[in-house]
């Protein structure tokens, strides 16, 4: 059942996706119809565009032809001019080298003498050098003498500090010694102490050892001891704890008893009335609730048509609402020209009423009045003439048309036999209508089959013939007709629109109609499901009255039975108390003699673990006083070895330190001996002479190094005269390079058109030669220009195009048919899933009908069998089998009960049993779980029930969880659940039939 529900849940899904995809088609191909009109025009524009860029290509490519021979012609001529000044350039060249030569060796001179001026300058340099340095040798000696003088003076007194600490170092290594023979008679006296304590400390060990042992024994003795103690304890607390439980249970065992209330006869006997007076209620409220319910089917029908009804009108309303915003849309874009467009809110025309919008063409002759009026069609009404010559004077840049509505009287009518165009066109308006016939004199119908240009020699002078198809016939020619302006067909979307709107309130008031009736039939429906709401709340509050006083009646009634039965367990309980609670009065004394007898013998071992702890005390005491002496000793004897070391330390330091001092002293002396010597060789005689001798060449050499500066600016001067007249041969070349450079850049820039137009050319895919023959029979570049600027003018005069409305239109018409393919499916698929719900209806009521009578028939002999008699059935609480509720009926032998809510909890627990098997023989599974189902049956009904699972164990295995000894019998394989003790849970496993067959062996 579950899986046919989700199938139709689905296919209704599925089915309520198409109808919402089909309404999105409908739409989507009635927004193509308009598209595919729209695209057919812009087409044709798309098409004259093509052909005029073309043109315009062409054009281009002659001018860029034309442009290319002349950059050429250009080019040859810049070359030829940049080659002559090259050769003055070359002569003036020629002159600036020699200049530069003659420049190049003065300047070797100057060089040369710079050099040598250097080497007077170097010799300078030296010879001050040396005078700088003999005045700093005699400042050197000078000052040595006085630092050599203090260094005597310092080595002396370091000398007599020297002595003074040689002796001191003596002296404390005589010290040092003595104290090394103190030391070493400490140590001998600290080693025979050492070795006295430590002859003593094994003895200590082994006393302290021995008492600390016989405390242990004691202590375990004493432990155990109070183990028992403990032990007797728990069983008199235990004893107590029972007695004290027993004590409760009975005083609670007591006052239940006084407790136990037993119903009256006269009240069972008034809800038995009371019970018969609501079963006779329920039956008159389900009649009237099948007549509630009854009402519903044919309102929710009729309810549902008329949603229908509205759907489609509120569908139709919107798709015509749509269709005029559309038009209107279209309408308001008839202005696509942005200049003209700012013009016209410039003067604030944009919202003045057209023409079009004012006038009623018959139908069939929108063409002719589109060609007849022209821009016209779409003038602007103007509130009277005052606005005119402000227009006047500020034009529109593009065709634009204005006309005053002033009323006047009709001309005097044609006297020709041809029929007026102004006799199709209407205006419910005066003004409209007079300049209507203004604007259409002289302009006539041409009737349909006749020659345009026969019948147009006989026309008035300036008079036009029309054709339905918008041609303008005339003495001398025709106008041909297109639509290729803005205003092609807003005469017929005018009309389109004014029978929209005259549609639009009429299906309002049929949908308003339509929502009218709708609301009505939901105040019924809504009326007649409260009724059935009442008449059912009702009928479940007598329901649930006779079910709380059948309630009430069988708790009476099983109360009376169970007091008595809890009477009878309660002195049974009472007399099993009485019996334990002596037993364990006798545990209980049993536990005090022991405690008794367990104090007295706890104290005498307290006694002597007392004694015994002093013992180990005192020689744990003396032990660790022997310990302490012998550590002592180790630290007297470790000290007293450090002294040892130490004073040997500092005698062999200060010995050192006398021999270093000593070796100082020497070195001091010998150093004084040095600096004296040195003292008295310093003299200042020999370096003041070498002084005088090289001042006198210092002066000699500055007296040839003015010579040498005298001759370098001589030179200089020589050298500054050529550099003049060589940067004025240089200033007489930069114009020369200046003309040569412009010369070629202005080659470079004739080279680059070249270049581009040539690049133009080949991108165009056209050759010289054909343009060659091309510019032969055409006029100069200027008049290239002027073709060009015309075709560029006439594609501006088209407007907006757009150019991919061939391919675009294409694209519609294929998706176009695609669409009506797709609807066509849409409405298969449509039937198809809706064929498929009825089929799914179907195959579910014959599934559920035939699974229903299996079950039933089933119930009907499982029942019985389980009873021993009696008779059970299901029905169905519906007409409609898929809405249907289910109701068992149920009546063991013996009972004529008119609800199953009768039966006791045994009966109710069979009847389950039985619908369950019944349910589960429809589709047998391998395994059966039954958890307790038998706790509630007494022992005739348990054994039914196990001759029912026994029968049904064939093809079916069981495994059930039980407590009934019965049901027990029946498994060959028991599992079970003990616990030895608390908290302890152990799994137990019995196999029947070996412990029946250990049972005959034991007999035999």
């Amino acid at each position: 059942m579950s899986k046919y529900r989700e199938r139709r849940r689905e296919t209704e899904l599925r089915l309520e996706d198409t109808r919402e995809n089909l309404a999105r088609v409908g739409d989507i191909q009635a927004e193509l119809t308009t598209q595919l009109e729209h695209l057919s025009q812009q087409a044709e524009v798309a098409a004259r565009y093509t052909d005029l860029q073309a043109q315009l290509a062409l054009n281009h490519n002659l001018l860029a032809f034309t442009r290319l021979r002349e950059a050429e012609s250009a080019k040859t001529r810049y070359t030829n001019e940049v080659q002559r000044v090259q050769v003055s350039l070359e002569a003036e060249t020629a002159k600036m080298r020699e200049a530069e030569r003659l420049l190049e060796q003065l300047r070797s001179r100057h060089y040369e003498e710079t050099d040598q001026l250097q080497e007077l300058q170097g010799a300078l340099y030296a010879a001050n050098a040396d005078v700088q340095s003999l005045e700093q040798e005699i400042a050197y000696l000078a000052e040595n003498r006085r630092r050599m003088g203090a260094q005597l003076e310092a080595i002396s007194r370091e000398a007599m500090e020297v002595e003074g600490r040689i002796a001191q170092a003596n002296e404390e290594k005589s010290r040092c010694e003595s104290a090394i023979g103190e030391a070493r008679a400490a140590i001998e006296a600290r080693d025979a102490e050492l070795a006295r304590a430590r002859e003593a400390l094994p003895a200590a060990q082994g006393a302290a050892d021995t008492a600390a042992a016989q405390v242990r024994a004691a202590e375990v003795e004493l432990n155990a001891a109070e183990q028992a103690q403990g032990v007797h304890q728990a069983r008199e607390s235990h004893a107590l704890k029972l007695i004290g439980q027993y004590e409760g249970r009975k005083n609670r065992l007591k006052q239940e008893n006084m407790a136990l209330v037993f119903p009256e006869a006269s009240k069972l006997a008034a809800l038995e009335a009371e019970r018969s007076t609501l079963t006779s209620q329920v039956s008159e409220l389900d009649r009237a609730q099948t007549d509630a319910e009854a009402r519903l089917p044919a309102l929710e029908d009729e309810r549902r048509s008329a949603n229908a009804a509205l759907q489609e009108a509120m569908r139709e309303l919107a798709g015509l609402e749509a269709s005029l915003k559309a038009l209107q849309a279209q309408q308001a874009r008839l202005d696509t020209d942005s200049k003209l467009k700012d013009w016209v809110q410039a003067h604030n025309l944009e919202r003045g009423e057209r023409l079009w919008q004012a006038i009623h063409v018959d139908a069939g002759w929108d063409d002719a009045v589109e060609a007849a009026l022209g821009v016209r069609l779409n003038a602007v009404k103007l509130g009277d003439d005052s606005q005119l010559p402000a227009l006047l004077r500020d034009a529109p840049p593009g065709n634009f048309a204005v006309f005053v509505e002033r009323g006047a009287p009709d001309a005097a009518g044609s006297s020709s036999h041809l029929k007026p165009l102004a006799s199709v066109v209407s205006s419910p308006r005066t003004g409209v209508a007079t300049y209507l016939k203004d604007a259409l004199a002289n302009v006539f119908i041409l009737p349909e089959g006749e020659d345009g240009m026969a019948l147009a020699r006989v026309l008035p002078p300036g008079g036009l013939l029309v054709s339905k198809a918008g041609h303008l016939f005339s003495r001398q020619g025709v106008v041909f007709h297109g639509p290729q302006s803005e205003l092609h067909g807003v005469l017929q979307r005018q009309r389109e629109i004014e029978d929209l709107q005259a549609r639009i309130p009429e299906r309002s008031r049929s949908r308003t109609e339509v929502e009218t009736s709708l609301r009505t039939l939901e105040r019924d429906l809504e009326a007649a499901q409260g009724e059935a709401k009442r008449v059912r709340e009702e009928v479940a509050r007598a329901r649930q009255q006779s079910h709380s006083l059948e309630v009430e009646y069988l708790k009476l009634a099983q109360s009376s039975q169970q007091a008595e039965q809890r009477r009878e367990a309660i002195r049974g309980e009472l007399a099993q108390i009485e019996e334990e609670e002596g037993r364990e009065r006798l545990e209980m004394q049993e536990a005090q003699h022991g405690l008794q007898a367990g104090a007295a013998h706890i104290d005498t071992i307290v006694q002597r673990v007392e004694a015994l702890e002093a013992a180990a005390k005192e020689a744990r005491t003396a032990l660790e006083n022997a310990r302490v002496a012998v550590s002592t000793a180790e630290r007297a004897l470790s000290e007293a070895r450090f002294n040892e070391r130490s004073c040997l330390e500092r005698a062999e330091s200060q010995g050192r330190l006398a021999v270093t001092l000593g070796e100082r002293l020497q070195a001091l002396a010998t150093n004084k001996q040095n600096v004296s010597g040195e003292l008295e060789q310093l003299e200042e005689g020999q370096v003041r002479e070498k002084l005088q001798g090289a001042l006198q060449v210092k002066s000699e050499r500055e007296r040839v190094l003015g010579d040498a500066r005298a001759a370098l600016e001589h030179i200089t001067e020589e050298l500054r005269g050529l550099e003049e007249s060589r940067l004025s041969v240089e200033q007489n070349l930069n114009p020369l390079r200046e003309r040569i450079t412009e010369l070629r850049i202005k080659e470079q820039e004739a080279i680059t058109h070249a270049e581009q137009y040539a690049q133009q050319l080949q991108e165009a895919g056209v050759t010289r030669e054909e343009m060659a023959e091309q510019i032969e029979r055409r006029v100069g570049s200027k008049g290239m220009q002027a073709e060009i600027n015309r075709l560029t003018e006439e594609i501006a005069a088209l407007g907006p195009v757009n150019l991919a409305a061939l391919s675009e239109l294409s694209t519609a018409r294929e998706r176009k048919a695609f669409l009506d393919a797709q609807a066509t499916d849409l409405f298969q698929a449509v039937e198809t899933l809706e064929s498929a719900i009825k089929r799914i209806d179907r195959e579910t009521r014959d599934l559920l009908q035939e699974t229903f009578e299996t079950v039933n028939a089933n119930f009907t002999e499982m029942f019985p069998a389980l009873f021993g008699g009696g008779q059970a059935s299901l029905k169905l609480t519906g007409e409609e089998i898929l809405d249907a509720g289910l109701q068992v009926f149920a009546q063991p032998p013996g009972k004529k009960n008119t609800s199953i809510q009768l039966l006791s909890g045994g009966e109710k627990a069979l009847t389950a049993i039985a619908l369950v098997f019944s349910l589960f023989k429809l589709n047998p599974a391998p395994f059966c779980l039954l958890d307790e189902v038998d706790a509630p049956l007494d022992d005739p009904n348990t054994e039914r029930f196990c001759d029912l699972v026994r029968q049904m164990s064939g093809q079916t295995q069981f495994l059930f969880i039980t407590h009934n000894k019965i049901t027990m019998e029946l498994a060959s394989q028991l599992v079970g659940v003990t616990m030895p003790e608390p908290g302890v849970s152990r799994i137990v496993e019995v196999d029947i039939e070996a412990a029946m067959e250990l049972a005959r062996k034991q007999a035999a």
